[in-house]
């Protein structure tokens, strides 16, 4: 029997998703996975059931380099994942003379903006993108900025989601009446619109002759503006007991300014959830099509996103098939299907 290939991932936050990224592919019998990541920080909380069985290193959020190095050299990786370049001691990990064997892969979700800071990139980058092996990009928008760092061998599939679980959140909806009540999921941040959406339902509660309740689960500096009339806020709700909020809720409300690659859309879509999301929101290129699953509106667009609830109350009967389609749109994200892409690509490495 051939030896496991080693893989390592140097990565930031724990996330729920690529937790049961990493499960599906360390269940594969070639791959011997090894994880570097950041622990908690003060918007998430995540259980540390969430990785039990895997084989995962805490770093401080500025590793040492020379203690890192030291660490993966010794476990002797075949491939590394990085992600992104933002990590000073990740970023020189391919400049070391003892990984000069290795394989490098980067996984990137910056979106291209054609900014000056991106086109001065390009030059500054230069080096570190040579040294890549091949780039794992989220969806279209960060396929052109690789395109345009001149990366080689690009593939669109850094993320994936326990389609399997999630669906059963729409199985286990579509047994009741559809829940008349908006959800929003993730951090109470300025760039998520916390600002505009309590404003925007504030206007729609005002507009609507029975207004559905909107729940909110997440954390963050803004947490102060989630509370009003028909607003509950569950805090920081760990992925494992999101069940009971994915199937009491009819639609998902993402208003965000700037999200490169929002995976709660996708999640939500694999929950089998109609979305409200906006143009800023990386993710919405590849899961939601409006009037199909979902609604995709202007940021920084109150009426707009007034309008979009009024719509989704108004069209209530048309949300379970809509839910149903969104399921569609998310499947080929699954976590499993994504192990597969890897373990395949890296054999080829």
């Amino acid at each position: 029997m051939p030896e496991a290939l080693r893989i390592v991932f140097c990565w930031s936050d724990i996330s729920g998703y690529m937790a049961a990224c990493w499960k599906a592919l360390a269940a594969h019998p070639e791959v011997d996975l090894r994880i570097y990541a950041f622990g908690n920080n003060d918007e998430t909380n995540f259980n540390p059931e969430l990785t039990k069985g895997l084989d995962i290193l805490w770093v401080d959020r500025s590793p040492d380099q020379k203690k890192l190095e030291e660490e993966v050299c010794e476990y002797a990786p075949d491939v590394i994942v990085l992600c992104g370049w933002f990590v000073p001691a990740y970023r020189k990990l391919p400049s070391s003379n003892k990984l000069k064997l290795t394989k490098f892969v980067l996984a990137m979700d910056t979106p291209w903006w054609g900014t000056l800071r991106q086109q001065l990139g390009r030059f500054a980058l230069r080096g570190f993108i040579q040294k890549m092996d091949a780039v794992l990009t989220s969806g279209e928008r960060s396929y052109q900025y690789a395109r345009r760092l001149r990366a080689k061998n690009i593939y669109k599939f850094q993320y994936g989601v326990d389609v399997d679980r999630l669906s059963l959140n729409l199985k286990a909806r579509r047994q009741k009446p559809w829940p008349k009540r908006f959800l929003y999921v993730g951090r109470y941040a300025p760039e998520k619109g916390i600002p505009l959406l309590m404003e925007a339902y504030r206007e729609y509660r005002n507009q609507s002759e029975d207004p559905w309740e909107l729940q909110a689960c997440g954390k963050g500096l803004l947490e102060h503006l989630v509370k009003g009339d028909g607003v509950t806020n569950h805090g920081f709700v760990q992925p494992d007991e999101m069940d009971k909020t994915w199937q009491s809720s009819g639609c998902l409300i993402l208003p965000s300014t700037f999200d490169p690659w929002p995976l709660i859309v996708v999640e939500a879509c694999a929950a089998g959830l109609p979305v409200i999301v906006t143009h800023e929101s990386g993710s919405q290129v590849e899961v939601v099509k409006t009037f199909w699953n979902g609604l995709v509106i202007p940021a920084n667009d109150e009426k707009s996103l007034m309008e979009a609830l009024l719509w989704i109350e108004k069209h209530h009967d048309r949300l379970p098939e809509m839910g149903k389609l969104a399921l569609t749109q998310a499947r080929p994200f699954a976590a499993d299907a994504w192990a597969d892409k890897l373990s395949d690509l890296i054999a080829t490495l």
